[in-house]
């Protein structure tokens, strides 16, 4: 099998996959009503989560709502873990003509989990292995997009997904999947 047989048959298992794994909550309102159900399982845990949406007339694809959502699921466990009580956290989700984008910031603060240094308390930072953060790109470059995470010059933390909606131009002017309903 040529190398470009072998990258189709990777992208359409992972439509496949994506199609499969599609939560539920997507079913019933899109992306926008995933990530009010995780503002609220957050906001449960004793954080409250700032929700901003722009909806503007994208459809986005299957993959692209459910990357964006596990993106926004495992930054929002970030913040939980490590911005803790007190954070101000916000999530910013905007349909552009060309690409989904979501940002969820934090000002920080203390950790709402306990950690072994602070059995009985809050505020101990827990340290992390990264795996997030990993996991958080590859969703965001599987779907042709890109990733950003660090620290705020003020405190607190930001992750920053870009997603390109299919027939949205790219770098060399051809359609990103244009048309094919396939990942780019």
């Amino acid at each position: 099998m040529h190398l470009e047989e072998q990258a189709r048959a990777a992208v359409g298992e992972v439509r496949r996959v994506a199609h499969d794994l599609r939560p539920a909550v997507l079913d019933a309102g899109g992306l926008p009503a995933g990530l009010a159900a995780e503002a609220e399982r957050v906001g449960a845990a004793g954080l409250p989560v700032e929700l901003v949406v722009d909806l503007g007339d994208a459809e986005p694809t299957a993959a692209a709502e459910v990357a964006l959502l596990r993106i926004a699921q495992e930054a929002l466990t970030n913040v939980v873990k490590h911005a803790g009580g007190g954070a101000h956290c916000v999530v910013s989700l905007e349909y552009g003509e060309e690409a989904l984008h979501i940002r969820v910031t934090d000002d920080g603060g203390g950790s709402l989990v306990l950690s072994p240094a602070s059995p009985r308390g809050l505020g101990v930072p827990v340290a992390g292995t990264g795996h997030g953060i990993i996991g958080m790109r590859e969703r965001a470059n599987l779907c042709g997009g890109d990733f950003t995470a660090g620290a705020l010059p003020g405190g607190g933390f930001e992750v920053n997904a870009t997603l390109p909606l299919l027939g949205a131009a790219t770098a060399d002017g051809a359609g990103a999947g244009a048309g094919t309903g396939e990942l780019p």
